[in-house]
């Protein structure tokens, strides 16, 4: 056969370790148990490498999350290395954001402290927790905007794809169903690896354009500084 067995205990350290960095670009363990419908205790037994979720259980976690089976067997990020984004792909050759920066990623992976600030003359400023996953020459993104009343976490959640235009970097992402569209636009596109990126915000309406200054501090896989931006951003 030529490949070694693994041994269950194996297995089950190899899914807890990449649950545990799926589970990372969430609010929390408990909203990611909410919306998968699995009890918060099993979960954990999970995270930790105790036990393995059953088939139908295995198979909800992995639609959710976006991933396949490969999670028992593989480190997540050699399946990401693996499985290059293809939808956002015909974008990329549109724009010429994938010439010649196959090594160069827009935004490092990781959590980013996102502040938008209102120019005028009484400043106003939105904080956004936000994960950007590297993809190689672009990156995904995901946030969650503040919580207001009525607002669940579906509504609130927005996606949206990074990717290296000239001397900028941009940001395109919106609520589901392409509402709420935001577009960040970050000056010193060649400077990916900065830890702090500064530029402007823009949100399209009906009738006018909300724009606003935009920093973005890199917070890296800091969990202590993500949870605190993400209390912020909920005040």
């Amino acid at each position: 056969m030529g490949h070694k067995a693994r041994k269950p205990e194996e297995l089950r350290a190899m899914l807890g370790a990449n649950l545990r960095q799926l589970v990372g670009s969430y609010a929390s363990v408990s909203e990611v148990c909410r919306r998968l419908g699995i009890n918060r205790t099993q979960f954990n037994r999970y995270l930790s490498g105790e036990s393995f979720p059953r088939p139908d259980v295995l198979d909800r976690i992995c639609r959710f999350f976006g991933v396949d089976a490969r999670i028992l067997l593989t480190a997540l990020s050699e399946i990401q290395k693996n499985d290059p984004v293809p939808a956002p792909q015909f974008l990329l050759e549109f724009f010429g954001a994938d010439r010649g920066l196959a090594d160069e990623t827009p935004l490092r992976g990781g959590f980013y402290h996102v502040m938008e600030t209102d120019p005028g003359d009484r400043p106003e400023t939105r904080h956004l927790l936000l994960f950007a996953r590297n993809q190689g020459s672009c990156a995904t993104v995901r946030a969650f905007g503040p919580v207001t009343p009525g607002a669940t976490p579906a509504s609130r959640e927005l996606r949206g794809l990074a990717f290296r235009s000239g001397a900028t970097t941009q940001i395109m992402m919106g609520h589901r169903g392409a509402t709420g569209t935001r577009i960040y636009v970050l000056a010193d596109g060649t400077a990916p690896a900065a830890s702090a990126r500064m530029g402007y915000s823009v949100r399209p309406g009906a009738n006018a354009c909300d724009c606003r200054k935009l920093e973005l501090r890199f917070l890296g896989q800091d969990l202590r500084a993500a949870l605190g931006v993400a209390r912020l951003a909920r005040s």
